[in-house]
């Protein structure tokens, strides 16, 4: 009974479609089910529109429905799928159907952005940051299709806070006619005190971003530009200052700005970043020469052990030593310089009466106060103190020059 009812019903609803007109076996759609368009059948056309869904289970082309009868189509006048949205009548393309990942600065260096893997319901899987491995590398996260993939970048400004620095030397006068003095915002390095002479931003509005005129010499000293354009900010003068592990400090020592990062304390040495390079573990007492007549030394460590406990560093600032001369601890090291040639000087082994050092790759015998060794450059290291103090905690260092 039930199979001839339904018989009947394909029938006539043959009969009535056949009565409008030659009836294709399948509706012909002219659009894609994104877009807005038209789909004939039986000679009748049906513009796409969002308004209702199927009535049938089944469904073809984006126009049409099929109820499972041959011949029988209905209207489809509803978006291609549920997860479509709906846009002047066309059906937005599919969200996501499975895992995908996010870059939220676009694979650029100069951004600290974060790369994260999604599930396909939306919700995030795992976040990967940009990152500095050292102080002049980044390592830089991006998507490959759905996966995340990490790439070490080469950073010309030296790296910070997972982003590469830019470079603060974006465009130099060559005379002070060079630059137009009238600039709406004239905060610029000063050019005869920093080696600098720009102003970041567009103030002669000719559209171009950091270029010339945009640009004057006569700023007064201690101020610095920002990624933000120009704006004066005087800078503390170093001296001596603090810093908590991970924190830093920007200053100026006479006519020269110094960033500086402590990037590692223990409860005996420190390491710093000083314009973006590394120095060697310094420990209290010690000193690091920053080769350009500088130095930075450490008067203080403080390293609370317990949960929450403080590390920090005193330092200063100051004019270096002797350029020949310096001052290292047992198992630390210290640069100085010999004309135009630098040595790395590490005191390998002090005793009461003796000290012994590693001068770039080259080993000394043990030396004690007043004697000397020459280096295979033709340079001699010579000792001026050997201190050995014998009690727990006591320091053992050594006081040397190095000269022709």
């Amino acid at each position: 009974m039930k199979k001839y009812v339904l018989i009947v019903s394909v029938i006539a609803v043959m009969f009535i479609l056949a009565g409008c007109g030659e009836v294709s076996d399948k509706p012909v759609d002219v659009d894609k089910e994104t877009a807005k368009g038209e789909a004939n059948l039986a000679g009748q056309g049906f513009t796409s529109e969002c308004e209702v869904t199927c009535p049938y289970p089944n469904w073809l082309g984006d126009n049409w429905c099929d109820d499972g009868s041959p011949g029988s189509y209905d209207p489809k006048i509803n978006c291609y799928t549920e997860a479509c949205g709906w846009d002047e009548g066309d059906c937005k393309e599919d969200k996501q159907s499975g895992p995908y990942c996010t870059d939220s600065d676009g694979d650029d260096i100069m951004v600290k952005g974060v790369v994260e893997s999604h599930y396909a319901s939306g919700d995030v899987a795992a976040s990967y940051p940009d990152s500095c491995v050292d102080a002049n590398t980044v390592e830089e996260v991006t998507c490959y299709g759905t996966q995340p993939v990490a790439t070490n970048y080469k950073c010309e400004n030296g790296c910070k806070d997972g982003a590469c620095k830019k470079s603060l030397e974006l465009q130099k006068c060559n005379t002070v006619n060079d630059c137009d003095v009238t600039v709406k915002n004239p905060s610029c390095i000063d050019n005869l005190n920093k080696g600098y002479n720009f102003c970041m931003g567009d103030d002669d509005n000719d559209g171009v971003l950091n270029n010339q005129p945009d640009t004057c010499p006569n700023s007064p000293k201690g101020e610095i530009v920002t990624q933000y354009g120009c704006g004066v900010q005087k800078l503390p003068e170093f001296g001596c200052s603090k810093l908590l592990v991970g924190d830093s400090i920007k200053g100026s020592n006479g006519d020269k700005i110094y960033d500086v990062d402590a990037i590692y304390i223990d409860k005996v040495s420190v390491k710093f970043i000083v314009n973006g390079k590394v120095t060697n573990k310094i420990q209290n007492g010690g000193y690091y020469s920053l080769g350009d007549g500088k130095q930075i030394s450490v008067s203080q460590i403080t390293y609370q052990s317990f949960a929450g406990g403080e590390h920090s560093v005193e330092f200063c600032i100051s004019d270096a030593m002797l350029p020949g001369c310096g001052y290292v601890l047992e198992g630390g090291s210290t640069k100085v310089s010999n004309g135009d040639k630098i040595y790395d000087v590490n005191a390998i082994y002090i005793d009461n009466v003796y000290a012994k050092f590693q001068v770039n790759d080259e080993l000394t015998n043990k030396l004690q106060s007043g004697d000397t060794y020459s280096l295979g450059d033709g340079k001699q290291i010579s000792v001026s103190q050997v201190l050995y103090q014998s009690y727990a905690g006591g320091e053992h260092s050594v006081e040397f020059c190095i000269y022709s």
